[in-house]
């Protein structure tokens, strides 16, 4: 039986020449953009809700402020070092981890058991969506696309890994 875990990164620190666009948006003295206020909370809340709305246990990589049943890992000095710290907390009944960043908040349990129920049993599974559909929901969205022979897609912002 798969049983999987998610590990959600929550270090969206901003870089020094975006600072000016994001302070108005954040709380006072804070520097990371997952904490920016939608419709009453936290953007990186949203996806923590629907992990959990999911029924997968939480791990939650980064300092920010969560009131819920989760595991909590310190962020590491890059997205590597996160990213091991998290799976590092997995516990070993754990065989598929749900790797997810915390800037899409629009994402719900539905989607989330969308992608597990759908995805190739593979040691690493990397979500993509086309720009099209990206370019009709978010018209404004800043994404980073790759042209192929099957067309132009985005990145999904999720990663099903084997922790092993």
């Amino acid at each position: 039986m798969t049983k999987t875990a998610a590990i959600l990164l929550t270090g969206g620190r901003i870089k020094d020449k975006e600072r000016a666009e994001w302070s108005s948006l954040l709380p006072a003295d804070c520097n990371n953009r997952v904490m920016v206020d939608l419709a009453g909370k936290p953007m990186f809340e949203y996806v923590a809700d629907a992990i959990i709305d999911a029924d997968i246990e939480l791990i939650i990589a980064g300092d920010v402020p969560y009131q819920g049943n989760y595991t909590r890992v310190d962020a590491g000095t890059s997205l590597v070092d996160t990213l091991l710290s998290g799976i590092a907390s997995v516990s070993e009944s754990i065989n598929q981890v749900l790797v997810v960043t915390a800037d899409i908040p629009f994402i719900t349990a539905s989607g989330i058991k969308a992608i597990l129920g759908n995805a190739p049993q593979a040691d690493f599974v990397y979500t993509i969506i086309p720009m099209d559909l990206c370019r009709t929901r978010f018209p404004d969205a800043k994404r980073t696309s790759l042209r192929t022979a099957d067309g132009e897609f985005t990145g999904g912002n999720i990663v099903l890994i084997n922790p092993q």
